[in-house]
């Protein structure tokens, strides 16, 4: 296959948008994973016992009312960091076939050079962003799991916590 960016500035242009949209999705996935790893050791989830996360059971941590409210933050960072690489892996597809639709719409039919340029911009187009979709979707579909654990067992501690102060126990951060 020849060069995919045809020499065109409008490729070049086209093909930076959605090498810009590549990196902030790789800067968001270790966003999410170093945010999901910092929530986890933060509640304690050193307890990786199988028997323990089929209970729900999570020891009680001795958590300030300050900390929750950091860890809950935290949470709200690492959901928004899901949310928006769902949204990039859509957008991926969707700059694929606006390349696409763009080089059949700037093609000269008559001309088989300029057809076989566009062509080729076309199927880059179409190539990058499906691949940009599947790689982004994969590596989300991996870190979700962890996120969606760390906010349950976050609403579990706050929870235990909400519950002891009802009941007059006390508790952490009272």
């Amino acid at each position: 296959m020849g060069n995919i960016f045809g020499g065109g500035i409008i490729n070049i242009v086209f093909y930076g948008l959605m090498g810009v949209l590549a990196a902030l999705a790789a800067a968001f996935i270790v966003g999410l994973y170093l945010q999901n790893g910092r929530l986890a050791g933060r509640l304690g989830q050193s307890v990786n016992d199988p028997v323990v996360r089929a209970r729900k059971e999570l020891p009680l941590l001795e958590l300030s009312a300050d900390e929750v409210n950091r860890l809950t933050e935290m949470d709200k960072w690492a959901k928004r960091y899901t949310s928006f690489l769902w949204g990039v892996a859509a957008l991926f597809p969707m700059f694929g076939i606006l390349g696409t639709v763009l080089a059949v719409f700037w093609a000269n039919l008559e001309d088989v050079t300029s057809l076989s340029k566009n062509f080729q911009f076309a199927l880059g187009t179409t190539i990058f962003g499906l691949i940009g979709a599947i790689v982004t979707r994969l590596f989300v579909a991996m870190l979700e799991p962890g996120q969606q654990q760390n906010s349950e067992d976050l609403d579990k501690i706050r929870s235990d916590i909400f519950r002891k102060r009802m009941t007059g126990s006390g508790g952490p951060g009272a």
